[in-house]
């Protein structure tokens, strides 16, 4: 079988799209603008479209859904640990999309459509409920070097405040503290704050805890710090600013350097958690997981 040039330019054409809209799409997932849900909602769309269409050029079904696939195939070899518990449903949800497409190019079989969207809405349900936060929260779990007391073995950093004062984590011997680690450019940072927000508000008449955010120097100024401090003054009960020298420090204390670095400490300055990262969807579990650790420390005798 011969391909004219035209054949072949035009398919180089489709080809180069597929990956344009792929890492497009990837990109606006990372970044935060295009939710997950959003993803789920465009493939359920796409299954049941497709799967019934009259259309007998699939070429704008494979430009709409390649894109997609690609991008879940990506996630799950990115993310790939073993028995790694959201490519099963996702498997399940491929195939259910290919044979969508075998019918929409041979039978256009409403009921079978019907069928496979609601086996597809079924592990999307199960996916975003129950398995995909229990799996990014504990992806997010950092392991703590034992015997350690952070509050002791740091008691030498001293931190900048607004007002250009120094302090010493010692200042809050004796109470549970929540420490946040960001800087001002961090999307996943800021999109935490309302989080963070909400847990300082649950606990605002306990003088036995306090919610400390502290910012990294290397990435931010003086200025950006206060500008930060006085924006977001109702999350954290007290802000402070991490030189270049003593950010490196605390970066090979916790044996973690990527942002945002939540910490628990207990009333006797042991670590309890480290946990990196956020997912904006999981809110709701980070609260729940964040909430009950901080409850039974505040509870012990």
């Amino acid at each position: 079988m011969q391909f004219s040039s035209e054949k072949i330019l035009i398919f180089t054409f489709k080809l180069l799209m597929y990956f344009g809209l792929c890492a497009t799409m990837f990109m606006l997932q990372r970044s935060g603008f295009l939710h997950q849900y959003i993803c789920d909602i465009i493939i359920l769309l796409s299954y049941f479209v497709f799967a019934t269409t009259l259309r007998k050029d699939t070429g704008l079904v494979y430009l709409t859904l390649i894109p997609w696939l690609m991008l879940a195939v990506f996630g799950a070899a990115v993310n790939y640990q073993s028995l790694y518990p959201i490519i099963i449903p996702f498997c399940i949800l491929f195939v259910c999309l290919s044979l969508a497409i075998v019918i929409s190019i041979k039978k256009q079989n409403v009921k079978v459509a019907m069928a496979l969207t609601f086996i597809s809405i079924v592990l999307i349900a199960v996916k975003n409920i129950y398995i995909a936060p229990m799996y990014y929260y504990d992806k997010g779990d950092m392991s703590i070097p034992q015997n350690a007391n952070f509050i002791k073995d740091t008691q030498n950093f001293f931190y900048t405040t607004s007002s250009l004062d120094t302090l010493s984590l010692t200042k809050y011997n004796n109470k549970v503290l929540y420490i946040e680690l960001w800087y001002s450019y961090c999307l996943p940072c800021i999109k935490k704050l309302p989080l963070i927000k909400k847990i300082n508000e649950k606990y605002r008449d306990r003088e036995d805890f306090v919610v400390i955010g502290i910012i990294d120097g290397k990435l931010d100024d003086i200025k950006s710090f206060k500008k930060m401090n006085i924006e977001y003054k109702d999350v954290f009960d007290v802000s402070l600013l991490a030189n270049k020298e003593l950010i490196t420090k605390l970066h090979q204390k916790l044996g973690v350097s990527v942002y945002p670095i939540e910490l628990i400490i207990d009333k006797s300055g042991k670590i309890i958690s480290i946990h990196l990262g956020y997912q904006e969807p999981l809110t709701d579990y980070y609260y729940k997981k964040t909430t009950n650790t901080i409850n039974a420390l505040l509870n012990e005798k």
